[in-house]
């Protein structure tokens, strides 16, 4: 496994949480002033109220549990698509979840415009709303990514540990592993310490895990 960590500061009102959103018809595109220009989803991509949802990498819906036997890419425990004979890296439109959840350009995030988030904006965790707030460098504008806990392996109970935490899809293949690549966050219970890791593992295509989509 590979990963890339940084750790990250800030102090944040959580009053301010409404401030991003005008109206209750979401999502929203949140201007965080990247360089190349993407806008980020004010909320996850989920199916109900309050938009919780969790994805094996390349599936559009939900289930029950989340196992090797009934991914919709492997058969007799190979890859069926994504692989080093098709050579696609990044999810097709059609397998993106937030793209065929919510249509009008939203879509999966690569991993370079994952990274270019990480690298433009400042993190910290909130215990009294348990998530993340990632806030511009640039604009000072901001994204809330909520701590759902583990991914999902197995069933949907998954598994939660002692600190808060959540893990978020690419739509990036690693092909050396045959995983996708995610960000996870990492919130300590009792500070505003955050630290964000991206990084690939050789299981993880088939868990479930959270989507945050962009449009540019």
């Amino acid at each position: 496994m590979k990963h890339i960590l940084f750790t990250l500061v800030l102090a944040l009102s959580p009053s301010v949480m409404s401030a991003q959103c005008p109206d209750n018809n979401h999502p929203h595109m949140i201007d965080l002033g990247l360089p190349s220009g993407l806008k980020w989803a004010c909320r996850d991509v989920g199916t109900n109220i309050p938009f919780i949802g969790w994805y094996a990498w390349g599936e559009t819906e939900e289930k029950e549990e989340y196992r090797k036997e009934n991914y919709k890419w492997l058969s007799d425990y190979s890859y069926t698509k994504y692989t080093l004979d098709d050579k696609k890296e990044v999810l097709e439109l059609k397998d993106d979840v937030a793209h065929v959840k919510w249509g009008n350009g939203w879509r999966m995030p690569t991993l370079d415009e994952m990274k270019e988030l990480i690298g433009n904006t400042t993190a910290s965790f909130d215990t009294s709303n348990k998530g993340f707030f990632l806030k511009s460098k640039i604009n000072g504008a901001w994204i809330f990514l909520p701590a759902r806990g583990e991914f999902r392996k197995e069933d949907r109970n998954g598994i939660t540990k002692g600190y808060y935490n959540s893990f978020y899809w690419t739509s990036t293949i690693h092909f050396g592993s045959k995983a996708a690549y995610f960000i996870r966050l990492d919130g300590a219970v009792n500070s505003n310490r955050a630290q964000i890791m991206l990084g690939e593992t050789a299981e993880f295509r088939e868990y479930g895990l959270c989507v945050r989509a962009v449009h540019k």
